[in-house]
């Protein structure tokens, strides 16, 4: 869908030939000719400046009629010209808190030269609205078209318009990118039998226990990964900032953890325990009623508390010294492992603690009921395990941070805000051609082309400073939804250019010498489209071999 210069469809002649058309047809309404449109359209975010055609609706005939029909505006335009008053406004009648901002920002697509659009009724294409936001901030239009028919006849139809648009340097909405989420999708858990609990405290006790495990097997995800960023051989002084960074990927953790259990409880509750029990006593029981929910939100309800930290001023890096270039310790007194490692045993307790608030809702119920209940909790916390997959889940989001660490102290800080909360990441911004040939330790570089066709290939990956281990992990994962800084070095036939996407999901473009100022804010929507389509599946899916580091071990030195 190429972009068109806005052009207003109200030209004198426009006007002159829908006067002619007037004096020369019996004008009668034709409601039924056209499908009612919807009520709402949201054509979603675009950067302030940019300007773009996004389709509104398709106008579906419904009784068979053919012809052309064409649209010459709204209704109350129409009737202000057969006045013979000049037009007082355009397509639109604005609405909502901005009505300046909505005016400005959208209008409908013309035809050729200015001249009202025509549709073809035997295949009509969809309408189209052109969005160019102004300002940021929400901006809603109605608009009110009128078709006339080629033997007279017309139909109005009515939709109200939608949309944002955002500073190029705020974080978009919504966002692919997510740090409350689980940086990995959890798998489906298997389902073990236990043996029956004696009583209602013994299967509280097993249920304690088992979610307190969890916490463990995060303890020996931390160790994994501490274990894969140590076999890197480079070191220097770490910043004291770190502990930021390990409270946000417990966070992830717990967020990938508490997946991982809501699975496998609920499959227990529907899967064994309701199938078991009359549907009466299942209906008028409320212990089965959100329980597996209950337990996802309260586990990360504390992993969200844990990632943010009140920081002390001045504590935040700006660009690295370059004698330091980026350059870590893998040193065990990091407080970045420290942290974490501490954070795991706050985890182990609230887990216990969950439990027994969760044992307190079922208490009401008659005393086989909530037994049974607990059981299966604790049976679901069990099989959350899953083998090895809540270690691998926490390494993956220890990592994660780790790494974003790594390319903050290597190419300098920046603050993202999203929704008033401060969002530490890459200086990944203000991005010059100069970019392309920097090293920047952490910064994952994909490779890829863009045929004619549009189709987008990945040709390679590679990082620097980061453990080849690490890198390995980030390789197995998609990778669209994860906080990492990337770039997409991307080739077409005619340019070569740098994507970067920083960790709070801000998509920016490099701008060679003789790019123009405003080309960038029009060429987010299609770097947005480039990430979605490379990221959304894994590096190994792609058919890469690996993500190639300059990690002078190799593999198997994480001891």
């Amino acid at each position: 869908m190429g972009d068109q210069p806005a052009i207003n469809p109200f030209e004198s002649m426009a006007q002159k030939e829908h006067q002619q058309s007037r004096a020369a047809n019996h004008q009668f309404a034709a409601p039924h000719r056209i499908a009612p449109f919807p009520a709402t359209v949201d054509v979603g975010e675009q950067v302030v400046g940019s300007d773009h055609l996004l389709e509104l609706a398709a106008p579906q005939v419904v009784d068979g009629f053919k012809g052309t029909a064409t649209i010459l505006g709204s209704v109350a335009a129409l009737a202000t010209a057969a006045r013979g008053a000049p037009f007082e406004e355009g397509l639109l009648a604005q609405t909502g808190p901005s009505p300046a901002a909505a005016a400005s920002s959208f209008a409908l697509e013309a035809g050729p030269y200015g001249m009202p659009r025509s549709i073809e009724t035997a295949a009509p294409e969809p309408l189209r609205i052109r969005f160019r936001p102004t300002i940021p901030g929400s901006a809603s239009a109605l608009v009110t078209i009128r078709i006339y028919w080629s033997d007279g006849g017309y139909t109005d139809r009515a939709v109200v318009v939608t949309g944002r648009g955002r500073a190029i340097d705020a974080v978009p909405h919504p966002n692919q990118v997510d740090r409350d989420r689980s940086p990995t999708d959890a798998p489906t858990p298997t389902t073990s039998d236990l043996e029956p609990a004696a009583d209602l405290g013994a299967a509280t006790l097993l249920a304690s226990n088992n979610a307190a495990t969890l916490a463990a097997d995060q303890a020996q995800g931390v160790l994994l990964a501490q274990a894969e960023a140590k076999s890197f051989q480079e070191a220097a002084t770490p910043p004291g900032w770190w502990a930021v960074l390990a409270e946000i990927a417990i966070s992830m953790g717990i967020a990938a953890v508490a997946g991982l259990a809501a699975k496998s409880i609920a499959q227990r509750l529907t899967g064994k325990l309701i199938g078991e029990l009359d549907p009466k006593v299942i209906r008028d029981s409320k212990v089965f009623t959100g329980l597996s929910d209950g337990v996802k939100e309260g586990m990360k309800t504390f992993g969200k508390r844990q990632a943010q930290p009140l920081l002390p001023k001045g504590s935040k890096p700006g660009h690295p010294d370059p004698a330091g270039s980026g350059r870590f310790s893998s040193n065990p007194t990091i407080d970045f492992w420290q942290t974490q490692t501490k954070l795991t045993n706050d985890v182990a307790t609230h887990n216990r603690n969950l439990i027994r608030t969760t044992r307190d809702k079922v208490l009401g119920e008659s005393p086989n009921i909530a037994t049974r209940a607990m059981q299966e909790l604790a049976a679901g916390f069990a099989d959350a395990r899953d083998g090895d997959a809540v270690i691998k889940a926490q390494a993956f989001a220890s990592e994660t941070q780790w790494i974003s660490g790594i390319a903050q102290a290597s190419h300098g800080h920046a603050t993202a805000t999203d929704h008033e909360k401060q969002i530490d990441v890459t200086d990944t911004q203000h991005v010059g051609h100069s970019l392309h040939f920097q090293k920047v330790n952490g910064l994952l570089r994909i490779a890829a082309t863009r045929g004619s066709d549009g189709r987008v290939v990945v040709t390679g990956a590679k990082m620097t400073g980061i453990a080849q281990e690490i890198a390995d992990r980030m390789w197995g994962y998609p990778l669209l939804h994860v906080p990492l800084p990337v770039m997409i070095e991307l080739e077409t036939a005619d340019r070569s250019e740098a994507l970067t996407r920083d960790e709070a999901g801000r998509i920016r473009i490099d701008r060679g010498p003789l790019d123009a100022d405003d080309g960038e804010v029009q060429r987010i929507q299609d770097a947005t489209q480039v990430f979605a389509a490379v990221l959304s599946k894994s590096l190994a899916d792609w058919g890469l071999p690996e993500v190639k580091t300059d990690d002078a071990t190799g593999r198997g030195d994480a001891s």
